[in-house]
């Protein structure tokens, strides 16, 4: 609990911290670097960094520009309250917004608008985070979508709870992005791709809906330079991904729920799984490129049933008393055939322990 004291303390120190930076950047007092003042300030929290910025003119425009390197909002009503921060002095702010993220779901058309505004205005932003995608861009379509497509300096975008207007905005972006995150809902009454005829559904390649049993294979896009590919999938099926991003380097590969292969999987349903990769790639071909994969259980490898070679192999988890494992490593390192091999071992690992912690046999 903080007592009055503390509190009192707090602001003294506030004071003091501004009274010297005002000096420094003032030129009166010549101690530090202003950089070294500005980078100190970067650590403030928000609310230290608001009083501070109201102590003096240098202040307060060096802490916009911190303010407004990573701005999450999440609900509207904040949307609001930083609009009428960020529009101030003609939007004159606008350029310093770097990085935002909206994490709110029920959306107004009056805050659809505010949000297509600060998009276009925030010419500088490298990083656009909306958590409920398909909500905010059907508020105030296609305003938002158009403002997207004009983000020049934007490098990394992610879309979670995405739907069909999410993806016709990404399809016409031609923004050079590094970084693209799609998510899809696939709950409610129309989730993604049931809202779509299957002559549609590889347009949207390489989404999840490939996965669907009764869907056509076809690749609508290829991705010649990704080289490294992580892989999240219950149950994987390799082909789509080998065919669309053929040079890929570096592979690594999980579950969605980590440890759900020892709870809900058996060793009929892995060997399915891997069957049915190995047949497919023996017959139509793997990775050429393939130098490193790296993960935390084997069986994650051993269910994707590479049967070409991996220089660079590293495992981060090894049960040595755990016979099943043994024998996929055995499987994998076969095939693999590594030049570096990493594994952990950990010998007392799946030992019952004694009341001192140690193993018992």
């Amino acid at each position: 609990m903080a007592h009055k004291g503390d509190a009192t303390t707090g602001v003294h120190e506030r004071w003091r911290i501004s009274q010297s930076l005002s000096a420094v950047m003032s030129g009166r007092v010549k101690v530090f670097n202003l950089q070294i003042y500005l980078e100190i300030i970067s650590f403030c929290d928000v609310c230290t960094l608001s009083r501070l910025m109201r102590t003096c003119t240098t202040l307060h425009h060096h802490g916009v520009k911190v303010l407004l390197q990573d701005v999450y909002i999440s609900s509207q009503e904040a949307m609001k309250g930083f609009y009428e921060f960020f529009r101030t002095n003609d939007f004159a702010r606008a350029v310093y917004l770097h990085s935002l993220q909206l994490n709110f779901k029920d959306v107004s058309r009056s805050v659809g608008r505010i949000v297509a505004t600060i998009l276009r205005r925030a010419t500088q932003l490298r990083t656009f985070n909306l958590d409920y995608a398909e909500a905010v861009i059907q508020s105030c379509y296609p305003n938002i979508s158009n403002a997207l497509g004009d983000l020049g300096a934007l490098r990394e975008l992610i879309l979670n709870r995405s739907g069909k207007l999410t993806w016709d905005t990404v399809a016409k972006m031609e923004v050079p992005l590094e970084t693209l995150v799609m998510t899809y809902d696939g709950t409610g009454e129309a989730p993604f791709h049931g809202a779509l005829s299957e002559e549609d559904i590889p347009d949207y390649h390489p989404l999840y809906v490939f996965e669907l049993e009764s869907v056509p294979y076809h690749v609508h896009a290829i991705y010649p330079n990704l080289r490294h590919l992580a892989v999240c999938d219950n149950y994987p099926f390799l082909r789509h991904w080998i065919e669309a991003c053929p040079n890929v380097a570096c592979l690594s590969s999980s579950t969605f729920e980590g440890e759900w292969p020892y709870v809900y999987g058996d060793g009929d349903l892995w060997e399915q799984i891997r069957q049915r990769n190995l047949e497919d790639q023996l017959e139509n071909g793997t990775w050429k490129h393939l130098e490193e994969y790296n993960g935390y259980e084997v069986l994650y490898l051993y269910l994707l049933g590479l049967p070409c070679r991996i220089p660079r192999l590293t495992l981060n988890r090894c049960p040595v008393r755990d016979t099943g494992y043994i024998d996929m490593l055995r499987v994998v390192l076969a095939d693999a055939k590594p030049t570096h091999l990493t594994v952990p071992i950990d010998r007392y690992e799946g030992f019952h322990h004694d009341a001192h912690g140690e193993p018992m046999a």
